[in-house]
């Protein structure tokens, strides 16, 4: 049986894919029904793995895709395809050559897929990324109101104030998911 590896490069508006050992690469959007689509063609491909590089979060939305289908998927850190391209002498940078680093990192080092999540912790997982998303929009703002002229601080510190309780709300709705997460009893435990 032929070992087919996938490489799947994901940015904020594209999907790059890269299949080894046939060479197929192509390019498409990062939209809902591309991604669905994606999952079912490779579904039929029947791969032994799909690798995906950790990007801030931009990638949860095609992992959690691929793995509702039960996909081999294994997200790497950047800093371990970064060091495997400049092992392999490629240095070149684009979402293409990426792609098929990532697929020649899963041929060559065979990381372990990740296991499929259930809804909860796909849940959990996104609430984290957003809440991390907004903390970083108040630093921002925060930053601009100290050196902001008069007449924008009222509306910077309204902005300020509307990012605070976002982030109470999703800290809210984190504790709700994690006590759900539990077995019944459990909640002595947080």
């Amino acid at each position: 049986m032929i070992e087919i590896t996938i490489g799947v490069y994901v940015s904020k508006n594209r999907v790059e894919v890269a299949v080894l050992p046939s060479g197929a690469e192509f390019s498409m959007p990062h939209d809902e029904a591309s991604c669905r689509e994606l999952a079912c063609w490779l579904e039929s491909l029947n791969p032994t793995l799909i690798v995906l590089e950790a990007a801030g979060g931009v990638e949860n939305h095609v992992t959690g895709i691929l793995l509702a289908r039960d996909l081999p998927v294994a997200v790497i850190n950047p800093r371990q395809i970064r060091e495997f391209a400049k092992a392999t002498g490629r240095l070149a940078k684009s979402n293409s050559i990426d792609a098929r680093i990532l697929a020649l990192f899963g041929v060559a080092v065979k990381p372990e897929p990740r296991r499929h999540k259930h809804e909860g912790a796909w849940a959990v997982t996104a609430l984290i990324t957003r809440r991390r998303q907004i903390i970083d929009m108040l630093a921002a703002e925060r930053n601009r109101l100290a050196s902001s002229h008069n007449s924008v601080k009222n509306e910077i510190a309204q902005t300020i104030k509307w990012l605070e309780n976002r982030v109470k709300g999703i800290d809210d709705d984190l504790s709700g998911f994690i006590r759900a997460m539990l077995p019944a009893g459990g909640e002595g435990a947080l």
